[in-house]
Formats: C-alpha cells, sequence, structure tokens
C-alpha cells in the first residue's frame, strides 16, 4: 500500500507535529491543507484529488480513514473513495449529525478492523 496524510490545521503547528512524530518515515506522501489557505482545508477535494493523482490510482483503488463526520468524509466520498471512520469512545464528532454524503461509508470502533475492509 502507499499510505498519505491530508492533514487540517495551521501551516506552521502541522509541519512541527509531523517532525516530532517522525511521520515522514511512515508516510509516502504529507498534504497539509493550510499550505494555500483555510479554503483548501477540508471539505475541499484539492488534496483529495492532488493525492489521487500523485499516486496515479483510481478512486475504487483508494482507502481514506478519519474521525470527524463534519468535513473528513465528503472529498472521499464524491471522488469515489472508500471512506472509513473510525469512532471512539472520546471523541468529539460522535453525535455529529450530518447530510449522508459526510458520513463515511464503513465506521470501525478500533483501528485494528480496519485492516478488515482493505
Amino acid at each position: 500500500y502507499k499510505t498519505a496524510i491530508i492533514s487540517d490545521g495551521y501551516y506552521n503547528a502541522q509541519k512541527l507535529k509531523i517532525k516530532a512524530l517522525k511521520l515522514k518515515d511512515y508516510f509516502d506522501q504529507i498534504y497539509l491543507t493550510d499550505e494555500l489557505g483555510q479554503e483548501y482545508w477540508k471539505p475541499s477535494k484539492y488534496y483529495f484529488e492532488k493525492c489521487q493523482e500523485n499516486f496515479r490510482s483510481l478512486s475504487e483503488e483508494i482507502v481514506y480513514i478519519g474521525d470527524n463526520w463534519k468535513k473528513d468524509f465528503y472529498p472521499g466520498n464524491i471522488l469515489g473513495w472508500k471512506t472509513i471512520g473510525l469512532l471512539s469512545i472520546n471523541q468529539i464528532y460522535k453525535n455529529t449529525e450530518v447530510n449522508p454524503e459526510y458520513k463515511p461509508q464503513i465506521v470501525v470502533n478500533d483501528l485494528k478492523d480496519i485492516f478488515n475492509y482493505l
């Protein structure tokens, strides 16, 4: 598998997190949406399209994993990706009501469960 991160948040703060966690060692691509400004934050599909293009992948070959029902899944859903929502006990978006196109196609309670859907 090829892996990527598409992360919102202020650019400099996100860069520091990426460096501190050494995430470049584990991911093929890292997209910090604030690099181009907040209008490119999720649910913008800009970085989703860029990721798909850079990986030269078909929509049906991509799985997106997230936890924010308000913004994470919409871009992947409209691009035809498989979307998986990670639902945890302490999740702040657990009871968020959203339109169907914003919901993940699959919901899991544990990261290990994701492998059942790859």
